[in-house]
């Protein structure tokens, strides 16, 4: 009566046990959303970024990653590295000084606070002193070494300026308010002895051993110039002092730029404080002078002055950056590079402005009657000429810019903007976060090839290797290595590579292909893991397919008679992208739900209407079940269909049909699945949807991905990759190895026995409270289980988990408020023996060699003797400098040992011994140095016990002293 019921495998036994569930945290990637400040340091090879909440993270190499907080948490507004002594700087927004010591970032800050504002800090590799300007206009110095303040003060420099101009001059824009305040301090670039200090109202430049103001460029543009804001504004016709912003030195140091809040560049020759080289806005140059023509059009129409106000305004010069590099044998250096930040419209792209400048040559001045000093008319036109740019470069950003830093390749000088390679800019993006943004660097017509590297790395862990994979703002898919090998180090072994550590070869970037009209969201990226194919789908319907390294000398531009298929073969691309685009299904009148990738050729899509299509890319073609190819190209509205929710490829058979073939599950919201199967026509050797379709009912809502073909004895997934495929085509056994198909949703998980067959278990979730999200069948030790991941289970791990894989481990995000990505978690269900530790951080290990200054270059060829700046002092060094900061009342410091970076390797043998030599007589020197230490402390104690005793006898012979004079006064009757 009853039919014989089966009896199955329990899968699952080795996992029952709790305790060997051990839910916890691999590694943890914070990407930083409230950077407010970046610093570079190319001696120490250190990246410092500070945010708005007081955490400052120090980067280097592969691993290399150590974070400081500010006492409070204040918010960082000034950040430096001092590689003389090794030093962290930051300045809070409450004004303090927090100095960390780069060799152990465990000890507690040195804070110093000052009586005003701090609005600037200057560094020098050369000294170990800080400067300091104050929002008083004073400029304070700070030791380094010792640690405490310097008794070297710089007064309010424009005050005395503007007293010498009021002693002769009657003018009142001198007095503007706020003119006085200091906004920048640059050291020249070849003298120490030499500063510039920036205030509001001008220039100083500034002699530190005499004490002395040696110029003065303040800007004054004319009644009738544009200036910045042009012949729209109706101060045209008065006289304007444009405050300062920034201050650029050029290398050769003959000639600087300043940047105004009227969003112009001024340039101006070191020997010429009364008129500039060249004044310029982004698009007009000499907006200092007066224009005839357009002024005469403004004067004559004064109504075009409000038509012309609509005019966005100019930003102001934010910042300015002038950068050298070694491409010339003259000592006055070749083409240089011009970085603006601002000046730009308001309604112009977010973007900086690079400008390539040419190479400064002047001609040896010839010998004039004039004062020495004057700058000669040749010497000036040689200048100027090479301030006007041979082109110009921008590079656009996603959001306004607020900052930039520049990475030189080594040298640390020239305000490090020396031969550098890479650009980073701090951008905005949505409420209120802030993201960087790189950038390769100088633009290509002064770029030089760097080498590329290719690194392959092996491993005999048991662990496979992972894959990450993330989309972008910038319509770029990206892949990232995040296997745990790159997590194990050792102290013989460092790390090697970042982690995670990223693909660059293997980066898509969609507006390749993509007419992007607004920006393409992506809905799902899928890899095959044997094929390597790549399959993006975007939200707006269209589906592209990728394939790696795949170049036809003459790519297919049509399909096997189907027009709804595009080939992408004849697409350009970057150099050196190894995925390839293949081919794209458009969107249609009916938008796709999802997508299924297989390893051997065939790519489902899902349609909102309960329709199903297949790519096949053996043509490539669309194939579409027997049943739908009539309605394929009809509208169907959204509410009358099924829409399907989940695809999954197998190679299996069904209880109703035993013959091992290529079968797509489709599941739809309704819960109910249909089963179609894949066949080849023997005649054209096409693959074709079978006429029979499986239909099985399922469960409502399933969850994506929430959909696994298991062998019903082992436990291992049946995917359709190449082995179960060629297993398909060459097994005609009728007595086929059987299946489970365990589907689950959002309540609950079923399996069924052979697809289509009996139930063979089914389970409610229990979970009233939180909502499952994924689901994964787990294998561990030859067992397999069906794991549910509730939201609390997880909440001191992640908040949200988007990846689980089959060993367990999981990736969890925690997105900040305005939707930007801030933290990944790389996480396991079984932590016991999988702890990798964070390695110990050594900032200071490889600390090169700081070159010495540069020293100072003529104007004129390099066959003239002597130097252009003819003060009569010597070039001071960093140890005179250091000297005259301090005072003589200075501590005697403690010797600082840099230890620099050498390559070691087996051969150095001599060198090791001598390490090792040098080792034990650090120590002997040591130990002998505490016993003489020790000794003259018992000599300082035995001093002061004879001094005690000579003291004593003193106050006794005084006593009997007073004594017997008060006898002698009573026995004389006083």
């Amino acid at each position: 009566m009853f039919g014989e019921r089966r009896v199955h495998a329990d899968l699952s036994t080795g996992q029952r046990d709790p305790d060997d569930w051990d839910i916890g945290r691999l590694r943890t990637v914070d990407y930083l959303v409230d950077t407010r400040v970046l610093t570079y340091e190319p001696v120490l090879s250190l990246l410092a970024a500070g945010t708005a909440s007081g955490l400052i993270y120090v980067m280097g190499g592969p691993g290399v990653e150590y974070s400081v907080q500010t006492p409070e948490g204040s918010p960082v507004k000034i950040l430096q590295l001092a590689a003389s002594t090794e030093k962290l700087l930051s300045v809070d927004e409450r004004d303090r000084l927090h100095i960390w010591d780069l060799k152990d970032l465990t000890k507690p800050p040195k804070s110093t606070r000052f009586d005003h504002a701090i609005n600037a800090v200057m560094l020098s590799p050369s000294h170990t002193h800080v400067f300091l300007a104050l929002q008083s206009g004073e400029i304070r110095t700070y030791d380094l070494l010792c640690l405490k303040k310097s008794p070297y003060v710089i007064p309010n420099l424009w005050d005395m300026f503007q007293t010498k101009i009021a002693s002769s001059v009657i003018d009142p824009l001198h007095a503007l308010p706020g003119c006085n305040i200091p906004v920048d301090v640059v050291v020249h670039p070849r003298d120490l002895n030499l500063m510039f200090i920036a205030f509001c109202g001008g220039t100083i430049l500034y002699d530190l051993s005499s004490r002395n103001i040696l110029r003065a460029y303040e800007l004054v543009i004319p009644a009738g110039a544009p200036g910045g804001g042009g012949y729209h504004r109706s101060e045209v016709l008065t006289h304007r002092r444009p405050s300062v912003t920034s201050v650029a030195i050029h290398p050769a140091g003959h000639f600087f730029a300043v940047g105004y809040a009227d969003g112009c560049v001024a340039f101006w020759a070191v020997e010429d404080e009364d008129q500039p080289l060249l004044v310029r806005t982004a698009t007009d140059l000499d907006v200092n002078v007066i224009n005839g023509e357009e002024l005469e059009k403004f004067l004559q129409n004064p109504s075009g002055q409000e038509e012309g106000s609509s005019l966005p305004e100019r930003q102001p010069m934010y910042r300015v950056a002038w950068c050298g590099f070694p491409n010339s044998s003259d000592p006055r250096g070749g083409a240089t590079a011009l970085v603006l930040l601002g000046g730009d419209r308001s309604g112009d792209p977010c973007r900086l402005t690079v400008h390539v400048m040419p190479p400064f040559d002047s001609p040896e001045p010839p010998a004039t009657s004039g004062s020495k000093f004057e700058l000669h008319p040749s010497v000036r036109k040689s200048m100027r000429l090479s301030v006007i740019p041979l082109e110009t470069t921008y590079y656009p950003a996603s959001g306004p810019v607020y900052d930039f830093i520049l990475f030189p390749k080594s040298n640390p000088h020239f305000s490090g903007c020396w031969d550098s390679v890479a650009l980073l800019f701090l951008t905005a993006a949505s409420s209120g976060s802030r993201m960087v943004e790189a950038r390769q660097f100088p633009p290509p017509k002064l770029m030089s090839p760097l080498p590329g590297t290719h690194a392959r790395s092996s491993s005999k862990e048991s662990h496979p290797r992972r894959i990450l994979i993330t989309c972008h703002r910038d319509f770029t898919v990206r892949f990232h290595d995040v296997s745990p090998q790159l997590l194990i180090s050792s102290s013989t072994s460092p790390l090697q590579k970042n982690y995670p550590c990223p693909i660059h070869d293997l980066t898509i970037d969609l507006s390749c292909v993509l007419q992007l009209s607004s920006a393409p969201e992506v809905a799902t990226v899928q890899v095959a893991p044997e094929s390597l194919e790549c399959v993006v789908l975007l939200k707006s319907g269209d589906l592209l397919v990728y394939r790696l390294n795949i170049v036809q000398a003459n790519p297919p531009t049509e399909t096997d008679g189907n027009k709804e298929l595009e080939l992408l073969g004849n697409v350009d691309l970057r150099p050196g992208t190894r995925y390839h685009p293949f081919v794209m299904l458009p969107r249609g009148n009916v938008s796709p739900t999802c997508c299924a990738l297989s390893d051997i050729g065939f790519i489902g899509v899902g349609y909102i209407d309960g329709s199903v299509a297949v790519i096949d890319l053996r043509g490539p073609s669309l194939l579409r079940p027997q049943l739908q190819k009539r309605q394929s190209k009809l509208l169907v509205r959204h509410q009358d269909g099924d829409p399907v929710v989940s695809l999954t490829w197998t190679v299996s058979a069904v209880s109703i049909d035993s013959q091992l073939a290529v079968r797509l599950i489709a599941i739809y919201e309704s819960g109910n699945t249909q089963v179609f199967k894949i066949i080849r026509d023997p005649k054209s050797s096409l693959y074709n949807f079978a006429q029979d379709v499986t239909k099985v009912e399922g469960l409502p809502n399933a969850l994506q991905g929430g959909s696994f073909v298991i062998d019903s004895q082992k436990g291992t997934p049946w995917r359709a990759d190449r082995s179960r495929f060629a297993t398909s085509l060459q097994t005609r056994d009728s007595n086929p190895d059987h299946c489970f198909w365990v589907t689950a949703s959002a309540k609950g998980a079923r399996c069924m026995f052979d697809i289509s067959g009996e139930r063979i278990a089914k389970v409610e979730w229990n979970s009233k409270k939180n909502k499952v999200g994924h689901v994964q069948v787990i294998e561990r030790n030859n067992s397999h289980v069906l794991k549910h991941l509730h939201t609390f289970s997880l909440a001191e791990v992640c908040e949200n988990v988007v990846s689980v894989d089959e060993t367990g481990d999981f990736i969890g995000t925690r997105f900040h408020e305005s939707g930007v990505l801030e933290q990944i978690v790389f996480g396991t269900l079984f932590k016991t023996r999988r702890v990798y530790d964070h390695p110990i951080v050594d900032l200071t290990s490889f600390h090169c060699e700081i070159p010495p200054h540069p020293q100072p270059v003529s104007v004129g060829p390099p066959s003239l003797l002597g130097s252009w700046f003819r003060y009569g002092k010597p070039i001071m060094t960093g140890e005179q400098l250091d000297e005259l900061l301090a005072g003589p009342d200075r501590p005697i410091p403690p010797p600082v040992i840099v230890q620099t970076s050498q390559n070691t390797t087996p051969g150095d043998g001599p060198g090791v011994m001598k390490t090792m030599e040098n080792a034990r007589g650090g120590v002997y020197n040591r130990l002998n140095d505490a016993l003489a230490e020790r000794g003259e402390m018992l000599g300082n104690i035995e001093q002061r016990i004879d001094s005690l005793q000579q003291g004593s006898k003193d106050m006794v012979a005084q006593a009997k002293r007073l004594a017997t004079e008060q006898g002698a006064r009573r026995w004389f009757g006083f």
